[in-house]
């Protein structure tokens, strides 16, 4: 049960990273500036590892998905890092007991 619950939010956060994406490429659009597209990239590459290791057995470490959280965090959205806390405290929580 814990194992369904962490890959569905790792799969959440993989897949809000095209709302992020949406927004970096407006901003891109607006701006003009190239900054966005780097960070756009940034995102994308981020959101299709989140989906392509949902799975794994990876992500019923507490340890890996805080420091994957953080990656996402400072490098592509917060979004993201908020959909990965929940993957983080369903097995945090489960650990504890």
């Amino acid at each position: 049960m814990i194992r369904n619950k962490s890959t569905f939010w790792v799969r959440v956060s993989g897949w809000s990273g095209l709302v992020a994406g949406t927004g970096m490429l407006e901003l891109y659009k607006i701006t003009g500036n190239i900054t966005f597209i780097a960070t756009l990239v940034i995102v994308i590459i981020f959101s299709a590892y989140l989906l392509a290791t949902a799975k794994t057995d990876r992500w019923q470490n507490s340890k890996w998905i805080m420091t994957v959280m953080i990656f996402g965090l400072i490098f592509a959205s917060a979004l993201q890092a908020i959909f990965l806390w929940f993957a983080y405290r369903s097995v945090k929580t489960h650990h504890k007991l």
